[in-house]
Order: C-alpha cells, then structure tokens, then sequence
C-alpha cells in the first residue's frame, strides 16, 4: 500500500481534509464569541456541530455506497469548502452560525465515515486493520496541525477569518485531489 500513489494520494485527502474540520471545531467557539455571540451561545454552536458530525458520518457512508468514494468525497469536499469561505460572515447570529457548524460538522463526519472505506476499495479487506491504522496516521497528524494552524494564523492576523481561509484551502486541495483519485469503486 505505502509503495503507490493512491496511499499518499488518500492520507493527503484525508489530513486536509480533516484538518480543515479540526481547525474550525477547535476555535468555533472563540470565534462566535468575537463574533458578539455570548459564550453559552457559541456553546450551543460546537453542540449543533457535534450533532451534525454524526449525522455526517451515517449519510456520507450512505451515499458513498451508492455513488461511490470519489464522488461523494468531491462533493463533501466542496460542500466543506463553500461553507469555510463563507464561514467568516456567518458569526454574527447564532442562526447563522450555528448552520455553518451544522455543515461542517455534517462534512467532517463524513471524512471519517468515508476513508476507511476508501481504503478497503483501494487495497482490499486482508490487510484492512493495518492499512487503515496507517491511513490514519493522517488523522493524528491533522489532529495536531488544524487547530495549531489555526491558532498561530489568528495569533499573527488578530482574526479567524484567514484561519478559514487557510481552511477552505485545505478543502479545495482536496477537492483537486480526488478528482485524480482512483479507488476500487467509483
């Protein structure tokens, strides 16, 4: 697996992908208080994400399975990219915010619904456990740079909003991405 492009290809998509998601869920709150939200509100905002995240994953697995892994990560993809474009006029109403969050999280449980499954159609089911423990690795990593990403973009321009931006990026590059990918299943 580690000997193709497809893998690189795939942990690439999913660091992105998954930092852009991570990057947002751990300074949503911050960001809706600047925004003028109180903090019990920019609260309920990271609760509608966490909602939404789950419903994410049972949807995106769904229709990954009926129109396949690289059309469905195209779509949530640029979905997640429109959402963290706009993202940054959405903070001033907890409406407003509290439906962006709802889309990424929407998105970003989809990225993990997802990526196991790509995996499997990639480089099939014998090795599974292992090849998706090193897949992700990519998450781990994400895990670690979306959110720093995020803080040091903030600390050095006193806003979110390139910090989306920098997100959104993250999302159109994995969106360029999977338009090259080649799985098992389309």
């Amino acid at each position: 697996m580690v000997k193709t492009g497809t893998f690189y290809k795939l942990w690439t998509m999913f660091a992105f992908s998954a930092s852009s998601g991570l990057m947002v869920i751990g300074h949503l709150s911050p960001f809706g208080q600047e925004s003028g939200l109180m903090a019990a509100e920019a609260a309920t905002v990271v609760g509608v994400l966490a909602l939404f995240n789950g419903a994410g994953r049972i949807i995106w697995g769904f229709v990954s399975d009926r129109i396949g892994r690289q059309r469905t990560m195209l779509a949530m993809f640029v979905l997640n990219a429109a959402v963290m474009f706009l993202l940054r006029e959405m903070g001033g109403t907890i409406f407003l915010l509290a439906t962006a969050a709802a889309m990424v999280g929407f998105c970003f449980g989809g990225t993990l619904a997802i990526f196991p499954s790509a995996t499997a159609d990639s480089f099939g089911t014998r090795y599974l456990g292992v090849n998706y423990g090193l897949m992700f690795t990519a998450y781990g990593v994400a895990g670690i740079v979306g959110p720093m990403i995020g803080a040091l973009v903030h600390d050095l321009s006193g806003t979110y909003v390139y910090a989306f931006l920098v997100a959104a990026t993250l999302s159109v590059m994995s969106s360029i991405l999977s338009l090259t990918l080649k799985t098992g299943r389309k």
